[in-house]
């Protein structure tokens, strides 16, 4: 900090230039200005919103946050007891007046998949994305309306009234089908083909014959399934294998007719020659093409390189023609040499002349290389045209003679092919019938019961689940009751309870910004960008006049106790505050850990404290000026 100066429109010594923008320091969240060594303390400012900034918390503020959340709850423990008893007796009474649910338990495998009775299987077995597929499509089947109907209807009237015994108190009683249904669940291990039900209820024999039942049921319903899938299978497959008879014989009749009628004995003989020279000529034709092809790409770019450049040795058809590239290589020795008597003689001198003569004759003998190479290129491409012209007729005739005899061969080779694979599904109809017919008297093995169903002993789970929830809820409820009510009850609304509370007087409130975009803030006054906002710092400024008996220059410190709550914003909009009422004003960033006042400034980084303390704090006459250090 400096002396104090003069202030322009009062008369009275000031703490510095009455720029509006003057800010010092670098960025950071907290700006202080330094205090009045004798002066009276102002009264607080109340800020109800800031700059955003936190600097995370440390042990300690965590230990004393801590310490204040149990003096809270240690100031409103009858509330939270109260709670607490009211909460766990009530979880309690309900978990305890649940009736007792005895759990049955069974354990069934899916063995072979029904598509096996009408897909024959690879050598290397089922997909394994397939049996995924039909072990999920078990579990949907369980888990239906329609199997549950199913398996709620298998049940008679005497079990039907054991299985609602337990319910009849009820005010609406369920009845046994969905007492039934919903009583057993489903589950599987993924990747695995291990199916477990679960059944409860209140009866222990009742969970078991739930479970049973369950199980038996859904295994009587897929060997139905099964033996009429068997049944439908095998009578698709008889009559398709009399229709392919059928058309077998017809097939045979038709290809020893045709066969006589074109005499193709003989021509399948030539069928082979003339496939083989088509063969020949078509594969030539096409290495033509090709080249055809690549010439006319090649004098295409070699055409537009010449045009763009008379010597494009990045062309690589035209540089390794002949002796380019030698000529090319000669070329690049001259140029040196020619470099070499520059750094010597004059561009008149004789040598350099004859240099550049040399030069010159090169780059013509290579320009004419290069249209050699060209028209090079072109007869190549003369000739590659001709050949395919000539190709291509040689094509012709063969392909017509290929037409006439395929012409007479083509009908006996679609006959020939058609009888083929008609022979083959013939045969592979007869092995699933052989294999349905072996396995038609063979049990259904799609499900096997691994264990039968037995109880499980949940009572000293669910006991200690209710001990715990009456525990959890007691203790949250102990604590979380007191916490709520000093949230609802114990808060600071506005200056008259700060009064009260710590019997200080307060120089104003700022409302909270939550309106004004956080690039804004620290410039609400500079930039007017909320009057009703401006009028509170304007009001805050003038009680600081009213209030403090010390004459300017003052020197007013801003801070807080913990990082976060708006110290930089108030500062800013402070500053400008005096400098609108004409004091000649510093403001000073004195957080060298994360300073800010910098940034919203616009200051450059060669300006501010820190960069005037490590210049051994020169006292100029500049120093508080506009532009000054």
């Amino acid at each position: 900090m400096s002396g104090p100066e003069k202030d322009s429109k009062t008369d009275r010594p000031g703490i510095g230039p009455a720029d509006p923008g003057a800010a010092g320091g670098h960025p950071g969240p907290r700006s202080d200005e330094t205090p009045h060594e004798s002066g009276t303390v102002p009264p607080p400012v109340i800020v109800q919103s800031g700059m955003d900034f936190d600097d995370g918390l440390s042990v300690e503020d965590i230990r004393r946050r801590l310490g204040v959340m149990m003096a809270i709850v240690w100031r409103y423990w009858p509330a939270g007891l109260a709670a607490a008893i009211i909460v766990a007796s009530a979880f309690g009474w309900f978990m305890f007046s649940q009736p007792v649910m005895h759990t049955a338990v069974t354990t069934i495998l899916a063995q072979s998949p029904l598509e096996k009775i009408l897909v024959e299987a690879s050598p290397a077995g089922t997909p394994v994305q397939v049996e995924e597929n039909q072990l999920k499509n078990h579990l949907s089947v369980m888990e239906s309306r329609a199997f549950r109907l199913r398996f709620a209807e298998s049940f008679n009237a005497e079990e039907q009234a054991r299985i609602q015994a337990p319910f009849l108190g009820e005010e609406d009683v369920p009845t046994a089908a969905e007492i039934a249904a919903n009583a057993v669940s489903v589950s599987r291990e993924r990747g695995r083909e291990f199916f477990t039900i679960t059944a409860q209820h209140p009866d222990p024999e009742v969970a078991l014959m739930l479970a049973n039942r369950f199980v038996s049921e859904y295994q009587r319903m897929i060997q139905d399934e099964v033996m009429s899938a068997r049944n439908r299978a095998m009578l698709y497959l008889r009559e398709r294998a009399e229709e392919l008879a059928d058309e077998i014989k017809q097939l045979e009749d038709e290809r020893r007719k045709y066969r006589l009628e074109y005499n193709l004995i003989s021509v399948e003989e030539n069928q082979g020659v003339l496939a083989e020279r088509l063969k020949r000529i078509n594969l030539a034709l096409s290495e033509v093409r090709l080249q055809r092809l690549g010439l006319e790409n090649a004098i295409k770019q070699a055409e537009a390189d010449l045009a763009a450049n008379p010597l494009p040795f990045d062309n690589p058809s035209l540089a390794t023609f002949g002796n380019n590239q030698t000529m090319r290589q000669e070329l690049e020795r001259l140029k040196n040499e020619r470099d070499l008597l520059a750094q010597q003689f004059g561009p008149n001198h004789p040598k350099m002349k004859e240099a550049e003569r040399n030069i010159q004759g090169m780059e013509n003998i290579l320009k004419s290389g290069f249209k050699l190479a060209l028209e090079d290129l072109k007869t190549k491409l003369k000739l590659a045209r001709e050949s395919e012209e000539q190709l291509t007729q040689e094509l012709n005739t063969v392909f017509a003679e290929s037409l006439e005899l395929d012409r007479m061969a083509g009908g006996f080779k679609r006959l020939g092919d058609e009888l083929a694979a008609k022979q083959q599904a013939q045969a592979d109809l007869l092995q699933r019938i052989s294999r349905i017919d072996l396995n038609a008297q063979a049990p259904v093995d799609a499900l096997k019961v691994v264990d039968s169903a037995y109880l499980q002993h949940g009572n000293a789970l669910r006991m200690i689940m209710a001990v715990g929830g009456i525990l959890v809820l007691g203790v949250g409820s102990f604590i979380g009751v007191p916490l709520v009510i000093y949230t609802l009850t114990d808060r600071v609304t506005g200056s008259m309870d700060l009064e009260s509370t710590f019997k200080l007087d307060t120089l104003g409130v700022i409302p909270r910004l939550r309106s004004t975009p956080v690039v804004d803030r620290p410039h609400i006054v500079r930039d007017n960008v909320d009057l009703e906002h401006v009028e509170n710092f304007l009001a805050i400024a003038a009680q600081l006049d009213i209030s403090s008996s010390v004459p300017y220059p003052k020197r007013i410190v801003i801070t807080s106790t913990v990082p976060g709550e708006g110290k930089s914003m108030v500062a800013s909009n402070l500053a400008s505050t005096f400098t609108r009422y004409g004091r000649k004003t510093v403001l000073v960033d004195f957080d060298f850990r994360r300073p800010v006042q910098q940034d919203l400034h616009d200051i450059p980084d060669d300006r501010g404290f820190l960069a005037w303390a490590a210049a051994d704090c020169p006292m100029g006459e500049d120093l508080l000026e506009p532009g000054g250090p």
